[in-house]
């Protein structure tokens, strides 16, 4: 949530967890084109959240938002089918995603 709106917009934001049956939130499902509902919009509405729900330092929720896509999408790579593991006709060995994921990095100029 904006906690804070003197500052650049990505460090006014503080992480929350709360209560998705609390009052004042709505969940309508999102239904993709297989016909699952696997995403959903949120709405929030005057919803009160106790402030021991706050997750580490106020104005740092972008900081830790950012870990959380990181390992979203590094899991999300482990799963894609590259190249060395089409090659190794095994891609559902997790050794070999790992090491997929290793060849990326060092694909990528990242080590």
């Amino acid at each position: 949530m904006r906690t804070n709106l003197d500052v650049k917009k990505q460090e006014g934001i503080s992480f929350l967890l709360m209560d998705m049956n609390a009052p004042g939130v709505t969940v309508w499902p999102i239904v993709l084109l297989d016909g699952q509902a696997e995403v959903n919009e949120v709405f929030f509405d005057n919803v009160r959240v106790p402030v021991e729900n706050l997750v580490g330092e106020v104005d740092k929720g972008w900081t830790y938002a950012k870990y959380l896509l990181t390992l979203e999408r590094l899991m999300a790579m482990a799963t894609t089918t590259c190249g060395w593991c089409r090659r190794q006709r095994k891609v559902r060995h997790l050794g070999l995603k790992a090491q997929c994921l290793k060849s990326r990095v060092r694909l990528s100029g990242r080590n």
